[in-house]
């Protein structure tokens, strides 16, 4: 049996208490980030199968679902998407069972034959809202629309403006906010990430695009960054009444030797390099893989979505909005479960 040393009581409790200071202190540095508030997410009406597959499943992992579904006529009028018919029952139906409030998305996707639409046209747009009769005529159609329907709130995704359209843009989101609140409806506006008019500081909830830093308009990398997600609040225009989403995009996008673009959702991309090796860039903590022909393709995965999540609650954004339902995997869910079973322990 060994001999024992006696210890100085004193030495060792001042040992003890430098080592739980350092310990404390090591701990106190590193903060955790919090799980988004709220989660929400798009079904398109072009993948309505899917997405509805998706939703049977998960959808008790969300606060709000948006169909993605209203486009306009050549006189401004809000129109049901193709497809719309058959998915509105299913999707008011999932609401109800599965506990998400039903939202629904306009766009100013104009139809002009059939199923044919111009997408995200501003011609007819800019004449509505510079008319104060149409842009009033407008904003009634809408909220009536939204509450036929069956919806509780409306996500206004009108793209393609500019700054000189401010004025316009503001008094005909005031207008819109006030016919939704006549009906005991709700109002989100969608910010483009770097350009287009901002509304008025109010009530209304904003989401802010986190996407599209890279994509058909230029060259491979990654669709966003915690870098680029980390500057988008400055879109929240000093609005501290409504929550602030940010919206993530869960696909990416390859590029061909000739540089053809194509998208790629959550699933694909991850079956696209399944036996290719893929690396993490450094910097952003997407992934991305070479294939054999020479294609570059950029995809997310679940540490690539948390680093993004991290930027955007440190900028202050308190929910995720995720584009889109439909093609995407186990592992997505995965991620969101645990941020709602973190969301959970916190509420205790």
């Amino acid at each position: 049996m060994p001999s024992i040393i006696p210890i100085d009581n004193k030495f060792t409790r001042s040992i003890f208490l430098i080592i739980g200071v350092m310990l404390f202190s090591s701990c106190a540095s590193v903060k955790e980030i919090a799980p988004p508030r709220h989660m929400g997410a798009w079904l398109v009406y072009w993948d309505g199968e899917r997405g509805l597959s998706e939703l049977e499943a998960q959808g008790g992992l969300f606060d709000r679902v948006s169909l993605f579904a209203y486009e306009l006529d050549v006189n401004g009028n809000p129109q049901p998407a193709p497809h719309f018919k058959e998915l509105l029952p299913h999707f008011l139906d999932l609401s109800r069972k599965k506990g998400f409030e039903p939202w629904v998305t306009v766009v100013n996707d104009f139809q002009v034959e059939g199923d044919k639409a111009l997408p995200k046209d501003v011609q007819l747009l800019k004449r509505i809202l510079s008319d104060p009769e149409l842009r009033r005529n407008h904003a009634a159609s809408l909220a009536e629309k939204v509450s036929s329907d069956g919806f509780v709130g409306l996500d206004l995704d009108y793209e393609c403006l500019t700054v000189s359209d401010q004025n316009n843009f503001r008094n005909f989101v005031s207008e819109l906010s006030q016919e939704l609140q006549r009906r005991n409806l709700r109002l989100n506006v969608v910010l483009e990430p770097q350009q287009g008019p901002l509304p008025f500081p109010g009530t209304e909830d904003l989401t802010v695009m986190g996407y599209y830093l890279h994509g058909e308009h230029n060259g491979p990398g990654p669709i966003a960054t915690p870098d680029f997600i980390s500057k988008l609040n400055q879109r929240l225009s000093g609005n501290t009444s409504g929550s602030h989403y940010l919206a993530l995009s869960l696909g990416g996008f390859s590029w061909s030797p000739e540089r053809k673009v194509s998208q790629v959702d959550w699933d694909s991309g991850q079956k696209l390099t399944n036996g290719v090796k893929v690396k993490r860039d450094s910097l952003t903590g997407v992934p991305y893989a070479l294939l054999e022909d020479g294609t570059e393709v950029w995809f997310e995965d679940p540490e690539s979505l948390q680093r993004k999540w991290e930027a955007a609650e440190k900028a202050d954004f308190s929910g995720l909005m995720l584009w889109r339902l439909g093609g995407n995997d186990y592992s997505l869910f995965q991620l969101l479960q645990n941020y709602r079973n973190r969301q959970q322990r916190g509420n205790r």
